[in-house]
């Protein structure tokens, strides 16, 4: 039987930004705190979108604060193709805003991803019925700075807390991971959502689920996912990268590792054009960070690649 991760064993951990060459960014907005930005391309344009809360961290994410219940707001960043920022404007959220009960209190952890050229995002809506956190899982198209369309997903595990599913569009068709470690890979046929591959296990039973969307190199899809947070001092984010072949079978998961800090970090966004992969991440539900590096970089924790 496994050891769990203890303090020595997380000190070890290696930072990601140690041992790829990357540039570093950081996304910031005045004065505003925002964290756990998305990122995709749309045409030869980098759009980011990042969220902030009225909830505030604690002691690394071990304690929350707030007086209500938390509302979470949405920036959207349109940046040219060498990261120069275009434009920022608030997200219009009108469209979910209004699903009483499922995310009037807002969006959590949008991940971007495009179908035929247009925007889409899967993220957590946020409702707190009689104080209680339950999130929803919610699919947005966006238009300019502007919610169109929305379709909130029902659990299919019939859980209070649904988060963090992992988006995968191949041959134009999207398909939703609900875990990496046991793998489940859902598909949506109509009002159904069926599973495709893997096996269905309750949220308590997934070691290792999604992080960001899935890009596509080589003919394998790639992502970042994270394990469940290691509470000691702090809480501790650690993360893999996961890569699948075209029949989604699982090729490859890499070892462990923090991307800046050792700590509270959260990967959110993944993409590729030229090359170059950017990967967006917020730290310490504070600040929100990108990376740029080369596909060639991947090959230090993905072997098969």
């Amino acid at each position: 039987m496994t050891a769990p991760p203890n303090l020595e064993t997380i000190l070890k951990t290696e930072l990601l930004t140690e041992n790829i060459v990357a540039s570093k960014y950081q996304i910031l907005l005045g004065q505003d705190t925002i964290f756990n930005p998305s990122v995709t391309w749309l045409g030869n344009q980098k759009i980011f979108i990042a969220r902030r809360s009225s909830l505030k961290t604690i002691n690394g994410g071990l304690r929350y604060e707030y007086t209500s219940a938390p509302n979470t707001e949405n920036l959207i960043f349109i940046c040219d193709k060498d990261n120069n920022l275009i434009t920022t404007s608030p997200l219009n959220d009108f469209a979910t805003r209004k699903l009483t009960g499922i995310a009037d209190c807002g969006l959590e952890d949008i991940r971007l991803f495009v179908i035929d050229g247009a925007l889409y995002g899967i993220c957590a809506g946020l409702s707190f019925p009689g104080g209680i956190y339950k999130p929803k899982q919610i699919i947005i198209e966006i238009k300019q700075n502007t919610i169109v369309n929305a379709i909130w997903l029902s659990s299919p595990t019939n859980s209070d807390c649904e988060k963090n599913w992992a988006p995968l569009v191949s041959n134009h068709n999207l398909y939703l991971f609900y875990g990496l470690d046991p793998l489940s890979c859902l598909e949506i046929r109509g009002n159904q959502i069926l599973l495709k591959k893997g096996v269905l296990t309750s949220s308590s039973q997934i070691k290792l689920r999604g992080g960001t969307p899935f890009i596509t190199i080589k003919d394998k899809h790639i992502c970042l996912g994270h394990y469940e947070p290691i509470m000691l001092d702090q809480r501790y984010y650690r993360h893999s990268f996961v890569m699948l072949d075209n029949e989604f079978n699982i090729l490859e998961i890499s070892r462990p590792f923090f991307i800046q800090q050792r700590g509270l970090e959260f990967a959110t966004g993944l993409c590729v054009s030229d090359e170059i992969i950017t990967l967006s991440y917020g730290v310490s539900d504070k600040e929100a960070h990108y990376l740029d590096f080369s596909i060639n970089e991947l090959q230090k924790y993905l072997l098969l690649l």
